[in-house]
This record gives C-alpha cells, structure tokens and sequence, in this order.
C-alpha cells in the first residue's frame, strides 16, 4: 500500500518505472493470498466468478 501513495512523488522525480515494478510486486503478493485462500477452502475461483458477473450484470451501477 505505501508504493500506491508515492504516485505523486515518483511523477515528479522521475522514479515512476520503479514504483510500477513495485506495485506489481504488491498486487502479486494479493493475487498469491486470494487464491491460497480458495485453495484451503476449496473454492472454484472459476465458478466464483461467473456467478458474480451474473449479479453484477443485473445491477444498476450509478
């Protein structure tokens, strides 16, 4: 979360390609978490996800 708050900075100071490459480290370590979770309760992550784009897609989204 702290490399998403040095945006601004890493724009002035030109250290932006650094800050992506950390970010993307960060949403990897996410994405890792999510899907032990699932693993250890034996989640169809594909399933999951078909069924919430079918209540998304009936919402209203204002």
């Amino acid at each position: 979360m702290k490399e998403v708050l040095k945006i601004n900075k890493a724009i002035q100071d030109g250290s932006l390609d650094e800050l992506k490459q950390n970010i993307g480290f960060e949403i990897f370590d996410v994405v890792w978490n999510i899907f032990d979770i699932a693993n250890k309760f034996n989640i169809d992550l594909e399933e999951a996800f078909k069924k919430k784009m079918e209540i998304n897609n009936q919402r209203s989204w204002q």
